[in-house]
């Protein structure tokens, strides 16, 4: 049983979808933990105009990181994973019936 989990975690890995995918949730928490705990610092940094800067950095790391995740969720659709649904319109209609797995 854990030779199997570990056999299947390791598949998922070499996965681009899911490496797409986990990597944007992680840059997507890393920045919104970064940014918004350091938030004066980093404006003082980029100082005149200090405010609109960190609103355009952070707007663009959270558009980075959640592209990545809409990337990841495409290249997931597009991936023959014939034990769940062996065509991608067949992906696609269970994303429309459980709303979910997009995330």
């Amino acid at each position: 049983m854990a030779t199997a989990v570990a056999t299947r975690g390791a598949g998922l890995l070499q996965n681009k979808g899911v490496l797409f995918i986990g990597g944007g949730w992680a840059g997507f928490i890393a920045e919104n933990l970064i940014l918004s705990e350091n938030r004066q610092w980093i404006i003082e940094k980029f100082g005149e105009n200090g405010e609109a800067r960190y609103i355009q950095a952070y707007g663009t790391l959270s558009t980075v990181a959640c592209a990545s995740i809409g990337y990841g969720r495409w290249l997931d659709l597009l991936a023959p994973v014939k034990h769940l649904c062996p065509t991608v319109a067949g992906r696609l209609r269970s994303n429309g019936i459980h709303p979910t797995t997009l995330l």
